[in-house]
């Protein structure tokens, strides 16, 4: 619209002025369009355009595919080649009307992309036809037109997902000024590669020339490809740095080719999969690694932040000095040093997980955890192994966590909470999914209050963990015979240390969400059903239960059977002396028809292991056993003590109340026979004698007849 010159205050100004009483404003001329003129194709951004624009190609798109199929031609690739074309377009120009109608124009459809890429279709069109006229018989359908029809899919799929991952931030243009809704994708195709729109167009050109067969074209598209994408890639790349700064190049790290294929050469198998891993990252040998980077320093400075990253990175030793002719030395230098592939970060800013080896001297300590925990800032697992002997200060841990914000998986051993390097975890509060602790002494308070920060944890693993005394006093020993606390009558022990109450146990468990969980505590049966309800997930579990009472037994056990995904399960029958690290067998007191229904159940089982010093099953136990392993192909399995009931056997139904399941067990023991003759089916049953020889050293002698079957 204009005004042609007219100055409409000032016009207001000069009729007040001459007259007050006249206050008309002349109306403006508008030249305006006529509304029965029709305009299409003369390239304006007008909706008659788009919508010309969008029916013929979807005109065409239908011609092609019909002609692909009803048509009686040889050549029906070339109908898919129309479509193929035609469906690109219109994807295109669906993708932004979706997600960014504000930028939506008749470009979107990319019809007028440039005059190189009217050229390249037009050259493989004419090659098509010229060869198809002059060689008919080179055109015909076969096994490259499907190679090429793949490749087209593919690369169409690719770059639709492409773009409708990044929605809004997806553009047909590379910006020069970021917007504020403008964020770094990096879910989805992202998380794969940096750049899947390119990869499938790359793809979808060159599909399109081995689907018409166009063997000229195809290496000038390789050509022409290569190019464009290279530039373009480059510049691109330079912009998002420009826009994103460190987030690009922490994501442009975590696509790297090249450091996935030094994760594939460096992987190594530590323990079979249905183990348990407090640490789960394959370990270095120290001298190797200090070897190849004295050697080879340039290199190792290369490879160092493929190395370390979701790696074991093991610093160097207490006895390691500086010298004047090593270029790389201790940690903290090593840490420090610049990456050769980005210059803007330090070789310790490249490590995910950190492990470090204190047991050889209580005195020595990270002297530089400070320094060292910031240079390795975006850490995500620590493990450390202490000394077991007592401490004069801190150990330094509160600066990993402190600096560490990323940090989620903890692996300590022997680490003592004399001077509350265990309250960091909750007063920085990280993002912990795996826990492991120890040999570990810890403050009740702390742990409580850890605890109840836990919300992520999937993983957990405590093995002999003592509570601290929350004020430090002298170790006294003394002949203790507490029962409600499992202290073990027949040994001298510290009075001021005290096993976890199960109060935590279940303010831990409550939250539920575990994977994996391995406790060496003794537990009840209501202990052992609340872990049952609140982590139905449960994939590796490993307990010891001390329960004696038949009924809670059977609870126990029918608790287990409920976790559907279990793959791992290690059960011990026995009573655990925390303070003395010793423990007491128990029996299994359960009828054999409970395991019978057990044995049945777990289908999903890839290692079971079950300690006790008696459990009474049935003739039909071992071959319902063999079947289920046979069938889930559950070769690792170890059963001790087993009681074959050679007379009385009775169904376990839910009606039975506690005294009748009792009398059960009473009667089924009276009849029980530790003779593997008795045996019909013997397959894998060994004496104590046999297993021994059999290389076997987790049996004793009160093991009569065991169950073994893989473990070699």
């Amino acid at each position: 619209m204009t005004t042609h010159g007219l100055n409409i205050r000032q016009r207001l100004k000069d009729e007040d002025d001459s007259d007050p009483n006249i206050h008309l404003i002349q109306k403006p001329t508008i030249k305006r369009q006529n509304k029965d003129e029709i305009r299409i194709f003369d390239g304006r951004n007008t909706p008659q355009n788009i919508s010309v624009y969008g029916f013929l190609l979807g005109m065409v798109c239908s011609g092609g595919i019909m002609f692909a199929i009803l048509g009686n031609s040889d050549m029906p690739h070339f109908g898919i080649f129309l479509a193929a074309l035609t469906l690109f377009h219109f994807l295109e120009y669906i993708a932004t009307a979706l997600f960014n109608s504000d930028k939506l124009s008749l470009d979107s459809y990319l019809i007028n992309h440039s005059l190189h890429y009217h050229a390249a279709h037009a050259a493989a069109l004419v090659e098509f036809l010229i060869e198809y006229y002059f060689f008919p018989s080179w055109k015909k359908f076969g096994w490259i037109n499907y190679a090429g029809l793949v490749l087209v899919v593919m690369g169409q799929a690719c770059r639709t997902i492409a773009m409708f991952s990044a929605r809004h931030n997806f553009s047909h243009h590379i910006v020069d000024y970021k917007e504020n809704d403008h964020v770094l994708v990096q879910h989805g195709i992202y998380s794969i590669m940096r750049h899947p729109s390119y990869f499938g167009f790359y793809w979808w050109a060159l599909g399109v020339q081995l689907l018409l067969m166009n063997p000229i074209c195809f290496l000038l598209f390789v050509y022409w490809l290569q190019k464009f994408f290279s530039e373009r890639i480059e510049y691109e790349e330079h912009t998002l740095h420009r826009f994103f700064g460190q987030e690009w190049l922490d994501y442009k790290a975590k696509t790297e080719i090249l450091e996935y294929i030094i994760q594939l050469a460096c992987i190594i198998d530590k323990e079979k999969e249905n183990q348990f891993h407090g640490w789960r990252y394959p370990e270095y040998n120290y001298v190797e690694l200090k070897s190849l980077g004295l050697c080879c320093k340039q290199l190792y400075v290369v490879v160092a932040p493929f190395l370390w990253r979701h790696k074991e990175f093991i610093l160097p030793r207490e006895d390691d000095e500086k010298s004047s002719n090593a270029m790389i030395q201790m940690a903290t230098d090593i840490l420090s040093k610049k990456a050769l592939f980005q210059q803007e970060h330090y070789l310790g800013e490249y490590v995910r997980s950190l492990s470090r080896d204190l047991t050889n001297g209580s005195h020595y300590d990270l002297n530089n955890s400070k320094l060292m925990a910031q240079l390795v800032s975006r850490l995500s697992a620590l493990k450390i192994d202490f000394h077991p002997k007592a401490r004069t200060k801190q150990y330094g841990l509160s600066y990993f966590i402190e600096y560490c914000s990323n940090l989620n998986e903890l692996y300590l051993n022997n680490c003592r909470d004399t001077f509350d390097d265990f309250k960091s975890i909750y007063r920085f509060n990280p993002p912990l999914t795996s826990l492991t602790l120890i040999e570990c002494t810890i403050k009740e308070e702390t742990l409580a209050n850890i605890v109840k920060q836990l919300v992520c944890l999937k993983s957990l693993l405590i093995q002999q963990v003592l509570i601290e005394p929350s004020i430090a006093t002298k170790s006294s020993n003394t002949h203790l015979l507490d029962t409600t606390q499992f202290i073990h009558p027949f040994h001298y022990q510290n009075i001021n240390s005290t096993p976890i109450p199960t109060t935590i146990y279940e303010s831990l468990f409550i939250k539920g969400n575990l994977t994996n969980l391995a406790l060496t505590d003794s537990i009840s049966y209501s202990l052992l059903q609340l872990i049952t309800t609140w982590s139905p997930r449960l994939e590796k579990l490993a307990i010891v239960l001390h329960e004696l009472n038949p009924i809670h037994v059977k609870a126990s056990i029918e608790s287990i059977q409920q976790l559907s995904q279990l793959t791992t399960l290690s059960l011990a029958f026995r009573r655990y002396y925390p303070l003395s690290k010793e423990y007491e067998r128990l029996p299994c007191h359960v009828p054999s028809s409970v395991w019978t229904c057990f044995a049945k159940e777990l289908s999903r089982l890839k290692l079971l292991y079950i300690s006790t010093t008696r459990l009474l099953v049935n003739q039909e136990f071992i071959p319902t056993l063999l079947m289920v392993s046979n069938n889930n192909n559950n070769n690792n399995i170890i059963i001790h003590n087993l009681a074959l009931v050679t007379e009385f056997e009775q169904p376990i139904n839910e009606e039975l109340n506690e005294e009748e399941i009792r009398m059960i067990y009473l009667k089924e023991s009276e009849s029980i026979s530790f003779d593997i003759q008795d045996w019909n089916r013997r397959d894998h049953l060994y004496t104590f004698e046999q297993a021994k020889e059999l290389g076997h050293q987790c049996f004793d002698e009160s093991d009569q007849v065991c169950f073994i079957k893989g473990f070699l």
